[in-house]
């Protein structure tokens, strides 16, 4: 039950979002003086959309074809330049692993066309010809599935066990869906919806179905990211909640803005895991009257069922329940581990 408290490559391409803000000269053309310029553009190639962005701490493109997230790339600095209708990267690397790669030409813009250079794993461009992105105006960047949501990084915490003695082991993302950094809220979504809404009620509640596991076309996160993320199941975010028990975790309470608990792995074989932690804001969840609550509410892809989590003085609370399914709550992503 809620608790009702009032509260507060392939084109080389995946980098992420940000505002859509073209820069123009008074002919209405594309005329950047520098790589900012390039900050939220969009580009479309065959009906699909590539959207630039360049952050303070580094580089995203993400490519979306046919509504999904199917690479992305980000920059280990802010190395990038552009120079002469030429964007250079002096090295990066590619999300989902570690390897560093060198310096290398991006693109470049002819006319009001951005020419992509599609490169190998090693970042050497495969041939001379380049995939031709045209700029978008006046694009609507909501429409898009990945819109206001950052591919996060992913924390392994290891193999854990619900009480039941299930084992399971997925990688944690950093932040919620729809969240930039680990201390924001995100967006909240009811159960089997695939978009946020500013109220959640029985009769706007647009996901009649009730599978025992969600499919992947009414998973908020592979919808938005692709199926490399997903949400997590029932006993994925059980066995994360039983780790306040196990002595090779601790649980903190952070207060501030956003409030809640980290979960720290203090102990741990192999040893690369000890230390690693995630986040989880404690925000409420949107109902009929929008917004109330201060206990973390977290859906899972099993039916109905949502992760509690109560403040520090109401850690009795903390466990795994069922849930009315129009109610709007946060959606933390994983993977499986390779």
């Amino acid at each position: 039950m809620k608790k009702h408290f009032p509260v507060f490559a392939l084109v080389l391409a995946v980098l992420a979002l940000g505002a859509v803000s073209c820069k123009k000269d008074g002919q209405n053309k594309f005329s950047p003086k520098s790589i900012e310029d390039f900050n939220g553009t969009v580009w479309t190639s065959d009906g699909d959309h590539t959207v630039l962005s360049f952050l303070d701490w580094g580089t995203r493109i993400y490519n979306n074809i046919g509504g999904k997230i199917t690479l992305q790339y980000r920059t280990l600095n802010e190395k990038v330049s552009f120079t002469d209708g030429a964007i250079w990267i002096d090295g990066g690397t590619n999300e989902f692993n570690d390897a560093a790669l060198p310096g290398k030409l991006m693109g470049k813009l002819v006319g009001q066309s951005l020419h992509f250079f599609i490169c190998d794993s090693e970042w050497t461009p495969a041939s001379d010809e380049a995939d031709v992105l045209h700029l978008k105006r006046n694009f609507d960047l909501s429409s898009l599935k990945f819109a206001n949501s950052f591919v996060p990084h992913g924390v392994d915490l290891g193999e854990l066990s619900t009480q039941s003695g299930v084992k399971t082991h997925v990688v944690w993302a950093e932040w919620n869906l729809g969240a930039k950094a680990e201390k924001e809220v995100g967006l909240f979504y009811a159960w089997g919806e695939i978009e946020p809404k500013p109220i959640c009620s029985p009769d706007n509640h647009l996901y009649k179905d009730n599978p025992d596991e969600l499919p992947a076309e009414r998973d908020a996160v592979s919808v938005r990211f692709g199926s490399f993320w997903r949400m997590p199941s029932r006993d994925e975010f059980s066995a994360l909640l039983n780790t306040r028990d196990d002595d090779n975790f601790s649980w903190t309470w952070e207060e501030g803005n956003v409030p809640g608990w980290r979960i720290t792995r203090t102990a741990a074989t192999p040893s690369y895991l000890q230390g690693n932690s995630i986040f989880l804001p404690c925000a409420g969840y949107v109902g009929e009257d929008g917004h109330a609550g201060y206990y973390g509410w977290y859906w899972t892809s099993t039916s109905h069922y949502a992760a509690s989590l109560g403040s520090s003085e109401e850690v009795e609370d903390i466990g795994v329940e069922i849930e009315d399914p129009y109610y709007g709550q946060c959606i933390r992503p994983v993977y499986d581990p390779l």
